[in-house]
């Protein structure tokens, strides 16, 4: 169920926008910050700290299926090969960094374009998968990103991941930048089956980056959401010395908490759901 009324207007993000490519860059990245998560693990409030640093590049969802339209678009791209080539050249700093933002759904959607035999890596269940697989998919990567550093951003808390995730699903709100008009918004409605799946696909998410990470022996730069609250700025002085950055002002954040009392009843709600599912199961 979803509130009911209009939506409040999807603004295109500024940093997707022409203004925010960087000049252009001949050739592939020196070397790719890849950003490992899932939806509503506070992948835009560190992702915008790392663009507005100015030396680590601009990590957004280009291989997203919501977002890789319109660059391939503005960029004149057609086909993969370009459109990877247009990335490197619009997106790649001047110091040669490409940063970039992947969930696992976009992951699957390159593996099976670039390999249709691996399509089936979306029906195994994430304990299943053959690590040759992974290792299949790494290669696919290794060739788009190069000279790739991994970072895992993943949220602990994945039951409020999931009310956040169906309330930015039902709003169409995914970032709050003080521009949206809250009356304007429809009201979100508590789903327990929505909601359910959301957690379902959040912790599968979670399990394919675990066997991905394992299978191709990867030990990724770990942080999390709830570290991020605590003490964001460590964990932008520890990325950036992780590439090789000295330290620097955190650069002022834009964004505004979008959890409140509504999304912290959701979160009591759907445990008290979910325990009494378990101990009465139909």
């Amino acid at each position: 169920m979803t509130g009911s009324g209009p939506r409040a207007p999807r603004l295109t993000y500024d940093l997707a926008l022409a203004e925010a490519d960087y000049p252009r860059w001949e050739g592939p990245p020196r070397r790719t910050l890849v950003i490992c998560t899932h939806q509503r693990s506070g992948s835009s409030l560190l992702g915008e700290a790392i663009t507005f640093a100015g030396d680590m590049g601009t990590p957004l969802e280009y291989f997203h299926r919501g977002f890789r339209p319109s660059f391939a678009q503005r960029w004149g791209s057609s086909g993969t090969e370009a459109y990877v080539a247009d990335l490197h050249r619009y997106r790649t700093d001047p110091g040669g960094t490409l940063a970039v933002k992947l969930f696992w759904q976009d992951v699957a959607d390159i593996a099976v374009e670039r390999d249709p035999a691996l399509e089936r890596l979306r029906a195994i269940a994430p304990g299943d998968v053959p690590p040759g697989l992974y290792r299949r998919v790494r290669a696919i990567l290794d060739a788009l990103l190069p000279n790739a550093t991994w970072v895992s951003l993943e949220r602990r808390d994945t039951v409020r991941q999931a009310v956040s995730l169906q309330r930015a699903r039902q709003t169409d709100v995914w970032r709050d930048l003080a521009r949206h008009d809250a009356a304007s918004m429809p009201e979100p409605q508590y789903d327990f089956a929505a909601l359910s799946d959301q957690l379902h696909w959040i912790l599968r998410a979670r399990d394919r980056w675990n066997g991905f990470f394992a299978a191709n022996e990867i030990a990724p730069h770990i942080i999390t959401y709830e570290r991020m609250v605590r003490d964001f700025e460590t964990c932008f002085q520890d990325l950036r010395a992780l590439m090789g950055r000295s330290a620097a002002t955190l650069p002022p954040t834009r964004m505004r908490r979008q959890a409140d009392a509504l999304s912290e009843a959701w979160a009591h709600r759907l445990l008290s759901d979910l325990r009494r599912r378990a101990a009465c199961p139909a």
